[in-house]
């Protein structure tokens, strides 16, 4: 099947207004950049637009190279504790994890043959790393004891919409019958079972006695992470002006597994009622994206560094896997040979175009008391892009498919962010250097969408140790996102569900970083 029919499916059936619910998911995880780099960095919030002189400023602004007067060599490791706590109709859960990703490795080599120039082309630096940009590890559940849908009636209008694999899956599975037996419409199997068997207007079985009787839960787990391989070079004018520029090579992973499970085993004793069943599909999404940065720092006196960089889009290929199963533990009953049924394995490939990003910095240098840095950058993520490959022949179905996804992400769904990072360093108590920061980032989701407001922000503090030509860093980051997740696909149908909204998601993410590393 190709891409943009599996998304549009998604979308017509799972999302009001037909958005792929996968589409948006998607474009919100590879327009995330949360510049995992050194500990320093991390410690002061990531503001280093105008600072410069650390192995990750490049990753912000690739004039901060420029700042060097010395070749540096730096490696960074972490470790990250995810907790998760999920709300579904009242319902909380927690789950956690601990990843220890690896978090950055680079070298600056400073030119220094130009040491004792003052005017002109004072230095220059080259700069070749790696910085992680996203860590993408979790785990969710969610869960309704007395819920008042179930998937099967998602599935339902799937089947009816010759979807592909969920409802054809499911109706092989006996979980929902044929839609000629009601009214053209298909319907849950075990509504059979319930009270009256009424049909109503709404192609439902009379649901008074229905409510309450199914039991649903949900869990996912992910991983993978965004990196950035930077190759890069800035110069140093007249102690006056640092202008850099970079080319990145965006390295992208993603892996993820969802088991849904159902019981409705309460409201019958009926041998024959299906008594619950599972769902579990397999998402494996590997890609890579290309971008450029160009900046400048102007110092104007010794105090003051301003800086300006602009990021130009991430243009992404990506190849992904996906296949999924529907497990009836009486399957036997009805004559099948094994109560577990899988769709086919499908390879899709496409493409995807981020935004480009501004960000404008100012930092304050206090003497030998300390510094203070401010960024500022917008991205608009409504310019998001879905696309197909260059040797892709689409149908006029498939090109519809990819317009009215690109249409509700860039006219409906998606809009500009606003980030703030602050970040201090007192280094009145050398060679100890003592810091902090906060970053806090809008949501890029328009508020008619979501039902949680979503938050986005981290707090940080760090200690840092500099003797002759060796330093260490060490750092705490606390992260905290809200976000809406629906546990039931959402669904301009409005007749599928008696009532559905979406759980509210809130991950706190507490991480601690160590950076090492060399001047010479």
């Amino acid at each position: 099947m190709n891409i943009y029919k599996y998304l549009y499916i998604c979308c017509a059936l799972a999302v009001p207004a037909s958005l792929s619910a996968q589409g948006l998911a998607d474009a919100l995880r590879f327009n995330r950049n949360d510049v995992v780099g050194t500990a320093r960095s991390q410690a002061m919030g990531s503001a280093f637009g105008a600072l410069g002189a650390d192995l990750t400023a490049t990753v912000i602004n690739p004039a901060g190279l420029g700042v060097y007067r010395a070749t540096e060599l730096g490696l960074t490791l972490g470790v990250n504790v995810i907790n998760n706590e999920s709300n579904y109709f009242g319902n909380k859960l927690k789950e956690d994890r601990v990843r220890v990703p690896f978090s950055q490795m680079g070298v600056a080599f400073c030119n220094g043959l130009m040491r004792d120039e003052t005017q002109g082309l004072v230095s220059s630096t080259f700069y070749v790393g790696y910085n992680r940009l996203a860590n993408y590890a979790s785990r969710e559940q969610y869960a309704d004891p007395m819920a008042y849908n179930s998937l099967l009636d998602y599935f339902c209008t799937a089947e009816q919409s010759n979807a592909a694999t969920t409802g054809t899956l499911a109706y092989n599975a006996y979980l929902i019958n044929d839609a000629d037996d009601m009214k053209g419409v298909s319907y849950n199997v075990w509504e059979n079972y319930l009270g009256s068997g009424v049909v109503d207007d709404t192609y439902r079985y009379d649901s008074a006695d229905k409510s309450g009787l199914v039991s649903i839960n949900k869990k996912i787990k992910t991983g993978g992470s965004k990196g950035d391989i930077s190759f890069a070079y800035a110069a140093n004018i007249s102690q006056k002006v640092f202008i850099g520029g970079s080319l990145d090579i965006i390295t992208y992973s993603y892996e993820e597994t969802s088991l849904h499970q159902e019981f409705f085993d309460r409201f019958t004793t009926d041998a024959n009622a299906p008594t619950n069943f599972s769902y579990r599909s397999y998402l494996d999404q590997d890609g890579a994206a290309i971008n450029f940065k160009l900046g400048v720092i102007v110092r104007p006196i010794n105090q003051l560094r301003i800086g300006f960089a602009l990021h130009s889009p991430q243009f992404f290929n990506i190849t992904e896997n996906y296949h999924a199963e529907i497990n009836n533990p009486n399957g036997n009953l009805y004559g099948l040979t094994s109560n577990t049924l899988k769709t086919d394995d499908f390879e899709y490939e496409y493409r995807f175009r981020s935004p480009s990003r501004f960000i404008a910095s100012i930092a304050g240098v206090v003497g030998k008391v300390g510094i203070i840095s401010v960024d500022y950058e917008r991205s608009n993520d409504s310019r998001s892009k879905f696309s197909a490959k260059s040797d892709d022949i689409l149908d006029s179905s498939d090109q519809l498919a990819i317009d009215n996804l690109n249409t509700q992400l860039q006219d409906n769904i998606l809009k500009a962010t606003n980030t703030i990072r602050v970040g201090v360093e007192v280094s009145a108590l050398q060679p100890l250097y003592l810091r902090a920061g906060l970053r806090y980032k809008t949501s890029p989701v328009n508020s008619d969408y979501y039902y949680t407001k979503p938050q986005d922000y981290a707090i940080s503090g760090g200690v840092g140790f500099r003797h002759n030509n060796f330093f260490a860093d060490l750092t705490y980051v606390g992260a905290t996102r809200k976000a809406d997740h629906w546990v039931l696909p959402d669904s301009a149908e409005p007749y599928i569900y008696e009532t559905n909204v979406p759980a509210s998601l809130t991950t706190h993410t507490h991480s601690g970083l160590l950076t090492v590393g060399f001047r010479f």
